[in-house]
């Protein structure tokens, strides 16, 4: 026969079975919403830095700054600008160093025009080039690099922002400006046809 002072037993035993079961069930659901919250949690971030990235990328500066010599009038030096992000801005300044020379000091040039986004403007400098290279041209001759950036106004309030430096080779004879060729070709951003360097 049965000893029916054992069912106590049993039945604590067997309910103390199902607690555990219980929390041991409890851990492993536990565990995998916290590993399904912190991968939420990666995902989240990751698409919140894509599209932080893609609107800096759409209201950022972008420049692509080139310069050519005019094949009829050398004198002439053309700085075309371009804006490759979507933001307007205004151009305020052109900035000429002269790379070559020990400590050479960027001359600034106003130029003061506006430019939309993905829009394109053209601007003699010229006479800004000669200026700055006065000073370094001997004998009527001169051969070195000139980093050239520009300066831009941008946001609301209006912040200055300077643009990356473009390098260009340009040579000087006879007291004219000879040549004017792109260093390194690319793109610049706050980082292109027509002969653009990237520092």
């Amino acid at each position: 026969m049965y000893d029916l002072p054992q069912w106590p037993t049993l039945v604590q035993a067997g309910a103390a079975l199902v607690q555990a079961g219980t929390a041991i069930i409890i851990v492993i659901l536990t565990a995998r919403l916290v590993r399904a919250t912190n991968t939420y949690a990666a995902l989240t971030k990751t698409s919140v830095d894509l599209a932080k990235k893609q609107y800096e990328g759409d209201t950022s500066p972008m420049w692509f700054l080139s310069l050519r010599q005019s094949s009829n009038h050398p004198e002439t030096i053309r700085l075309t600008v371009k804006n490759l992000s979507k933001m307007s801005a205004i151009i305020t300044h052109v900035l000429l160093r002269v790379d070559s020379e020990e400590n050479s000091e960027a001359r600034s040039f106003v130029l003061n025009f506006g430019l939309s986004g993905l829009d394109d403007d053209v601007h003699d400098i010229g006479a800004h080039i000669r200026e700055t290279l006065n000073p370094y041209v001997v004998g009527g001759e001169w051969k070195g690099v000139v980093k050239v950036e520009i300066v831009a106004s941008v946001g609301h309030p209006a912040i200055q922002i300077p643009s990356p430096s473009f390098r260009f080779a340009i040579v000087i004879r006879d007291e004219q400006v000879l040549s004017v060729k792109p260093k390194v070709p690319g793109i610049a951003i706050e980082q292109q046809s027509d002969g653009g360097a990237q520092r």
